[in-house]
């Protein structure tokens, strides 16, 4: 592992920390940091095209502390998060379209398979989780399954559109 520090691309008054990374390939990866400017916590967006060597900051309409970002290729990605809408970009993030509010408090975990199939994990009423499942690129969702839990902490991995696996935090 090597160790990349990020400096100097924020005005952030004190201590920051990332909450999430999603890189495309070796070059092009994307992370969000958090800190506290004038009493209220701020959150960045932060593209880099280098490896993580330099890193710029993105405008979002919408910033979440749970962020969940992926990209297919250097302009078409998705980002969604914890009380925030499912947005799209075709254009490497210099701009994120609305696509869908599916009415969730959290989301947890997202994975796509292709352009079009992907699923979420979010928190359904009162220690409900719902893993949701879209076809069309995040235009409309549906509940794939419903189930009590503990934890609202739930993540999700695919293989492929028949095999997954869903683990909660507790």
């Amino acid at each position: 592992w090597d160790i990349i520090t990020i400096n100097g691309f924020t005005d952030f008054d004190s201590t920051w920390s990332l909450s999430t990374v999603y890189f495309y390939d070796t070059n092009i990866g994307w992370t969000q940091a958090q800190g506290w400017i004038s009493g209220a916590i701020r959150i960045r967006l932060l593209r880099t095209t280098d490896g993580g060597l330099t890193w710029e900051m993105r405008t979002h309409p919408w910033l979440s502390s749970n962020a969940l970002i992926q990209f297919f290729d250097t302009t078409y990605g998705y980002r969604t998060g914890s009380n925030i809408p499912f947005f799209r970009t075709t254009d490497g993030g210099e701009t994120w379209d609305l696509v869908s509010w599916y009415g969730y408090m959290g989301t947890f975990s997202m994975q796509f398979l292709t352009k079009n199939i992907g699923w979420m994990s979010t928190d359904g009423p009162v220690l409900t989780t719902s893993v949701i499942k879209t076809t069309d690129g995040g235009d409309h969702w549906f509940d794939n399954i419903t189930f009590q839990c503990s934890d609202l902490s739930t993540y999700l991995s695919f293989v492929d559109t028949l095999t997954g696996w869903i683990v909660q935090w507790t």
